[in-house]
């Protein structure tokens, strides 16, 4: 048998001389195990994809019937006997308004001073009304029985007033029904 030798700290740390030689033998596999290649850094993440396109803005509408409406709202009220639906917006002069007078449906329109004729359209058509000059615009008139004031009452959702380049889209609103009603009694 082989007399033990003492190799200092091996055989202390390892136990006895085969653990020694048996541990020796796995330091270049431990050292060969540590040198593997660091991982690759991952690759940044895809940027998000560019948002899609806007889509073009629609066009501009030369339809009356699509065009948007004048900023207002129609008000009602009964002013020295007569029946008056006013349109504009709260706070300001009325842009139109609309009043029986003297048996007549008169439209008052304060955007335009002096204008010659107004054109009314309605979803059923359009007519050119013979206008005058007022200290508070250009007025128009119709009669309690004229045919245009149904066509008004009934337009489906909006009625149009045009003159001298001008033009206010409104709202068909009840309290227009309501002058043309007073009227007609």
């Amino acid at each position: 048998m082989r007399a033990a030798i003492d190799h200092g700290w091996t055989m202390r740390w390892l136990g006895d001389e085969r653990s020694t030689r048996s541990g020796w033998g796995l330091v270049p596999l431990m050292l060969l195990a540590s040198c593997v290649a660091p991982e690759a850094p991952s690759p940044p993440p895809p940027s998000p994809p560019a948002p899609p396109p806007r889509p073009a803005p629609p066009p501009v509408a030369t339809d009356w019937r699509y065009a948007p409406l004048t900023p207002g709202v129609w008000t009602w009220r009964v002013e020295g006997g007569r029946s008056i639906a006013s349109f504009g917006i709260a706070g300001a002069p009325p842009l139109v308004t609309f009043a029986c007078e003297g048996g007549s449906v008169v439209i008052v329109w304060t955007r335009v001073p002096a204008a010659s004729s107004v054109t009314l359209t309605t979803t059923y058509g359009a007519r050119t009304l013979p206008a005058t000059a007022r200290p508070s615009g250009t007025a128009a008139a119709l009669g309690p029985r004229d045919p245009m004031l149904d066509q008004i009452a009934f337009s489906r959702g909006r009625i149009m007033l045009a003159a001298d380049g001008s033009a206010a889209i409104m709202p068909a609103w009840a309290e227009l029904s309501r002058v043309v009603e007073d009227c007609r009694k």
